[in-house]
């Protein structure tokens, strides 16, 4: 087999460089915004920032994160490429579990909100995205309808404000709850993540503390970029590539 082999060669000037590139500066800008959002930040509450990576020494991606950080310090003392392959490095000794690594911790965080749906098809969010791992969090719930005496529990992952665009993980059905009117039950839905991005799902009676359901969740430590990237504007994923993504591992305990 032969392959053709072709290089071409044209004169780029900076301003053509940055025309053609405007939608991806414009991302990387509200992507930036983002993040100062979604960490509950202003850009005066940001001290410094460092810039690493080759793209850094693009002009014009220089000059964005300078205009959304306007009160921070910007510093470019580090090496940019040299920067990343030595935290790739220390990243994969902490992983392996060197016993050179000392005094040092990775911090990994949800790439995408998790919870459970509600009456009407709506997204109650438990563990926030950006939320650092592991952790465990809880919401109280009530009944809603009268003699209810199960519920049914669907946890979902994803940002839209309705399930059926987020990612159902897994189900399962809490029963012989008290006979109440609607409002009166309580159940509490406790979620728990780990270092693993095992998530430990528990629904318990509030008026019975021995009648609980347990629902454990093996799954990746995350989609892909392209899937996250699709559940966070729109979450129109059809269910045949998630599964691509996504391993199931169920254990009931009660």
């Amino acid at each position: 087999m032969i392959f053709l082999i072709v290089n071409i060669n044209f004169f780029l000037t900076k301003k053509d460089f940055e025309t053609y590139c405007e939608p991806i500066f414009t991302k990387f800008e509200n992507l930036l915004k983002e993040f100062l959002s979604s960490c509950g930040h202003k850009d005066i509450d940001i001290a410094e920032v460092i810039l690493i990576g080759g793209t850094t020494l693009i002009p014009k991606v220089e000059s964005i994160i300078k205009s959304v950080f306007k009160y921070s310090q910007i510093k470019k003392n580090l090496n940019p490429k040299e920067a990343v392959a030595r935290g790739a490095a220390i990243q994969a000794a902490m992983l392996s579990k060197l016993s050179t690594v000392k005094n040092m911790s990775l911090l990994d965080v949800t790439n995408l909100s998790l919870g459970v749906k509600m009456i009407g098809d709506r997204m109650s969010k438990i563990i926030k995205r950006s939320t650092p791992i592991p952790d465990e969090s809880s919401e109280n719930y009530v009944t809603t309808h009268d003699n209810q005496t199960e519920a049914l529990i669907e946890i979902f992952e994803g940002e839209d404000k309705m399930t059926k665009n987020n990612l159902c993980l897994g189900k399962f059905i809490i029963s012989d709850l008290p006979k109440m009117k609607k409002g009166e039950a309580k159940i509490l839905v406790k979620i728990l993540i780990n270092d693993d991005s095992l998530l430990v799902v528990t629904a318990y009676d509030k008026q019975n503390e021995n009648n609980f359901r347990q629902l454990t969740i093996k799954r990746p430590k995350g989609l892909s970029d392209k899937l996250i990237e699709l559940m966070k504007e729109t979450g129109d994923i059809e269910e045949i590539e998630l599964e691509e993504y996504i391993i199931r591992n169920l254990k009931f305990k009660d």
